[in-house]
């Protein structure tokens, strides 16, 4: 009989690990931005988690699957598996875990254009999560402020949020409150959006995320520029420039081409602001038929719609990496607490 019981209990752990394995490598692709592989150890994590009847996995895998269907604006499906992994949460127990499901879903609504319904999440999540989560406020503050720049609460909220993660001395969140504030405030206090990206570049400097680095070199260059301080603008637009080639990022390159087109065109060299233009135009060309043939998706984050609407512009435009700290979370780490 006992060796009946521990046959039981070895394959129900081996069950399991199969749904723990899928659901890792999910939450891992999703980090890397292949959403494709995520939706695929989604589905297979879900498969797996509910022939052995493991609920907490399979809510796990369902929530992954919604957060990789939603960051290609598949919404309609996305949120009936969202429905899927809350029932599978709630079976499970799985207190936090379904309140970080509540926050991606807010998420997807505001993504979809359904403010109401976003905010009536977040405030769900609230019952789940701790009083003082840091994830979840920045996530709401951020995303208020994005919808709406002249929000007075979402600024003050994230100037709070801002302290706490000094205080901390935690890089990662002060460098995140910091891209946000500086973006807001380009709109309306240049001089403190210049300092606080200064403070985000140096920040992003000294950590490995090449992606941040140019995002931060980039505002801060907007910031400069806007300001009509023209030598610093270029600099940081360079620095930018450097980065966002070395790390294969297309899209920002695209962005940091058009600054420097509209920089030469400020100083009166109409052939350099010429030739960067048809730099740019190269480089939409290669992200253009990357997205044809699908060796990269045109998601939410890419929206090479988004690039070709930016270009011709009077001013750079401010960026808001939106993945780090926001659409990050619409994926559910399975390792994360119970």
């Amino acid at each position: 009989m006992a060796g009946v019981l521990l046959a039981c209990s070895v394959a129900a752990a081996a069950a399991g690990a199969d749904a723990i394995g899928p659901n890792t490598r999910a939450w891992t692709w999703f980090r890397a931005r292949d959403f494709a592989a995520a939706e695929a150890a989604s589905r297979e994590a879900w498969a797996a988690a509910s022939s052995n009847g493991d609920a907490r996995q399979a809510g796990m895998a369902a929530a992954n699957l919604a957060a990789s269907l939603a960051i290609r604006g598949r919404f309609k499906e996305s949120f009936e598996w969202s429905g899927k992994a809350e029932e599978r949460l709630v079976a499970a127990g799985a207190r936090k875990p379904r309140g970080r499901l509540l926050a991606a879903r807010g998420l997807m609504h505001y993504a979809d254009g359904a403010r109401g319904e976003g905010a009536k999440a977040f405030t769900q999540a609230e019952t789940w999560l701790d009083k003082d989560d840091w994830p979840l406020a920045f996530t709401r503050l951020t995303v208020g402020l994005y919808v709406d720049p002249s929000s007075q609460e979402s600024y003050e909220g994230l100037k709070t949020l801002l302290k706490k993660a000094r205080d901390a001395q935690d890089r990662e969140r002060t460098l995140r409150a910091l891209l946000a504030l500086g973006w807001a405030e380009t709109f309306f206090d240049p001089a403190t959006s210049v300092a606080h990206y200064r403070e985000a570049r140096d920040l992003a400097a000294a950590g490995a995320d090449a992606e941040l680095r140019a995002y931060a070199a980039h505002d801060l260059g907007v910031a400069h520029f806007r300001r009509d301080e023209l030598g610093p603008a270029e600099a940081a637009f360079r620095e930018g420039l450097e980065g966002a080639r070395a790390s294969g990022d297309r899209r920002m390159e695209v962005l940091l081409l058009d600054d420097f087109s509209l920089l030469h065109e400020q100083k009166g060299d109409e052939a350099r602001a010429r030739e960067e233009d048809l730099s740019e135009q190269r480089v939409l060309a290669l992200i253009a038929e990357d997205v044809r043939t699908g060796r990269i998706a045109d998601s939410l984050l890419l929206d090479f719609r988004q690039l070709s609407k930016a270009r011709y512009l009077n001013l750079p435009g401010v960026l808001f990496p939106l993945f780090h700290g926001v659409f990050d979370q619409l994926a559910l780490d399975p390792a994360a607490e119970p």
